[in-house]
């Protein structure tokens, strides 16, 4: 009995470490451990796009910080968290296994109608673009931070190598012809839709071991 009792106490803890090691996401920007990249802007005399540790967002010390303003119907950036280097050195990433790309958004300032978001392989061709508010994913946008899931299903990969990805580009999408906002990333990542959890029971008493 107790040698039995002794394997089941085992398997137990076998099964409870194999649930919480069970990896479900890859991030590419927090804010602390992932913040390696580069950043790009356009216009570049009327936009800047990089790493800020301004807090005016809840929930966060530090983040991507696009502050645009536009003149033609156009603002936006993108992020590289390979930095560009050459290909060779430093490939770019598989998604191929993922579901989502999930944001972390503030608008802390300014107003836009929306915000698109396209990924880039490492041979700088990208997916479609998803319009977050047209697309459903995002019902607004507001000075808090808000995390929206968007399926990679959703993107049009046609001509895409999603087994070499290294960027994420954002395109502000106007009110007006000319304005202005403030957006900051918080944290970007991509996840697995992971199956149910093993489940694990323990018997409700142990015989005593004599």
């Amino acid at each position: 009995m107790e040698k039995n009792m002794i394997a089941l106490l085992v398997a137990v803890l076998i099964l409870a470490c194999l649930n919480l090691s069970a990896q479900g996401e890859f991030v590419v920007f927090d804010g602390k451990d992932a913040v390696k990249g580069q950043t790009w802007a356009d216009p570049k005399d009327s936009v800047a796009f990089g790493l800020s540790t301004v807090k005016p967002c809840t929930g966060k010390s530090s983040h991507l910080d696009l502050n645009a303003k536009w003149s033609n119907w156009w603002a936006g950036g993108g992020w590289n968290w390979h930095g560009w280097y050459d290909t060779d050195a430093s490939p770019g990433d598989d998604i191929s296994s993922y579901d989502d790309l999930s944001l972390s958004i503030c608008l802390y300032s300014g107003s836009i109608k929306d915000l698109w978001i396209q990924l880039v392989d490492t041979a700088n061709k990208s997916t479609s673009m998803i319009k977050l508010k047209e697309s459903g994913t995002a019902d607004s946008f507001g000075a808090e931070y808000k995390t929206v899931a968007i399926p990679l299903s959703k993107f049009d990969m046609t001509g895409f190598n999603k087994k070499n990805v290294w960027g994420i580009n954002f395109g502000i999408i106007p009110q007006t012809q000319a304005g202005e906002c403030r957006i900051f990333i918080g944290k970007i990542e991509f996840l697995k839709k992971l199956p149910a959890p093993i489940p694990v029971s323990v018997p409700a008493s142990v015989p005593a071991v004599k």
